[in-house]
């Protein structure tokens, strides 16, 4: 009964979380909606009282500018006038942005009206400019086209440069213009007035909305955090054990990387000399045990037993790393690397098509390339060495197509490996260079190492170290397909 009332318990919690959760969303996308209509009404308030400001800013600049060109006759002045008004236009920029938020109010219809009205007052100030040009003597094609389309009276035109200048600056002062823009200032003032108020007014009420909106949210997010609470202590316990299990994970598989990378990388440095042990014992063998000293030969029999059993042991060492690790494929290919060898002919038929053909062997390592070099002349084959990939490049190029039948190349080189001087092989413009078979030797034999080799364009792959078998079966093959 006690583990049903639990359960019970936990299943109305469990609701009244989801209840108040969706609550909580409900109240948020409210708010948020709220919030952006509020941060619009304030940019709306902001930009209309920008935009006032500016209204009346360019309404004195231009009677300001014009009043200057009357006092000094300096012509800049009247170049700055016009420029405000046909080219940087702020009146008419700060009646568009008002007319964005509040076009077809009444507020806004008496602010257009003012704007309309100050045209009357420019009519004024082209006089006073066109009574300046004329006293100042200004060359007509440098006056304006509202200057040079105003028509003074007749009473004006017969006045004195002096008179002119001085009327000029009179009318731009007296009683009549003042008053005139004055009751243009204020009416655009109190139409802009109003239209602030109306943005404030809106500013406000989503204010309000907004704050009831957040309380509420708040509310509903403490009573979501309060519900929360039981259910997160009651899974806490859960959530550790958890982490504990995946930290333990981790741990156990980063060790096992670096037990797996140790073992690979100790095969790799194992087997290069061991390529040059049993080499040099096989030759040994050919060149002078079996003719002069049988107790010889048979010491270097024993020699190249110990020391193949020593690379199976190696060999095993790492199956069973990779079956430990869980890089069964690397061992089972691996196994098939050195078991399996390569399909078509016997060793005796491929050392007789072998027979004077030139093999190049790339390696950095001198001792193992004599060794190839030593055990392919063996057979009858001709070997030349190259160091480095970049020395095979140039020996290639500097020789003709099909003076080397195959190319014996190492992985593992400095500056070039062998995958990148295969690839650059396979894109020699000669394509009988370019098609030379490439045969890999590696003392790495996982799946990537085979698959990397493949891409790179090499032929087939042999691990070390070297089958002298496997080794001429593989190179007759290879040569073969391209015969």
């Amino acid at each position: 009964m006690e583990q049903v009332n639990h359960g019970s318990k936990h299943r109305i919690s469990l609701m009244a979380i989801i209840v108040m959760a969706i609550l909580v969303v409900v109240a948020a996308i409210v708010g948020y909606r709220i919030y952006g209509r509020m941060a619009s009404a304030v940019e709306q308030y902001t930009l209309c009282e920008t935009a006032a400001d500016e209204l009346q800013a360019a309404s004195d600049y231009l009677t300001e500018q014009v009043r200057l060109y009357a006092m000094t006759a300096d012509v800049s002045h009247m170049e700055n006038y016009f420029t405000e008004a046909h080219v940087t236009c702020r009146r008419e920029q700060a009646l568009n942005t008002i007319a964005t938020y509040f076009a077809g109010s009444e507020a806004f219809d008496a602010l257009a009206a003012s704007y309309q009205n100050s045209y009357a007052l420019m009519d004024v100030e082209y006089r006073s400019m066109r009574l300046m040009a004329e006293a100042t003597n200004l060359p007509r094609e440098e006056w304006p086209e509202e200057i040079a389309a105003i028509t003074l009276s007749g009473q004006d035109a017969d006045l004195s440069p002096a008179e002119k200048q001085k009327k000029a600056q009179d009318i731009l002062f007296d009683g009549i213009y003042l008053a005139y823009k004055r009751t243009i200032s204020e009416n655009a003032s109190a139409s802009a007035g109003e239209l602030l108020a109306d943005a404030d007014a809106v500013t406000k009420y989503y204010e309000r909305l907004f704050i009831i909106t957040y309380m509420l949210t708040v509310v509903f997010l403490l009573a979501v955090t309060a519900l929360s609470v039981a259910l997160f202590m009651m899974r806490r316990r859960e959530r550790e054990q958890m982490r504990q299990l995946a930290e333990a994970k981790r741990t156990a598989e980063a060790a096992s990387n670096a037990k797996t990378e140790f073992f690979f990388r100790m095969s790799h440095e194992l087997h290069t000399p061991m390529n040059a042990i049993l080499g040099l014992a096989e030759l040994m063998k050919k060149k002078h045990a079996i003719a002069s000293d049988p107790q010889l030969s048979t010491s270097l029999d024993r020699m190249m037993t110990a020391g193949r059993s020593l690379d199976e042991k190696l060999d095993a060492i790492l199956q069973e790393s990779s079956r430990v690790f869980g890089t069964e494929e690397a061992a089972a290919v691996t196994a098939k690397t050195e078991a399996e060898p390569v399909e078509g002919g016997n060793a005796a038929g491929g050392t007789a098509s072998l027979a004077g053909r030139r093999v190049l062997v790339v390696d950095d390592n001198s001792l193992n390339a004599e060794i190839a070099m030593d055990l392919l002349a063996e057979h009858g084959i001709a070997a030349e060495m190259a160091e480095s990939g970049n020395e095979c490049l140039a020996l290639l190029n500097a020789n003709p197509a099909g003076y080397y039948d195959a190319i014996l190349m190492d992985i593992n080189m400095p500056e070039m490996d062998g995958h990148e001087t295969t690839r650059r092989i396979r894109s020699l413009e000669d394509a009988a260079k370019a098609a030379t078979p490439v045969v890999a030797l590696s003392a790495n034999c996982l799946p990537e190492d085979i698959q990397n080799a493949t891409g790179a364009g090499m032929d087939d792959f042999l691990k070390k170290p070297i089958e002298v078998e496997t080794l001429l079966e593989t190179l007759g093959e290879a040569i073969g397909r391209v015969s």
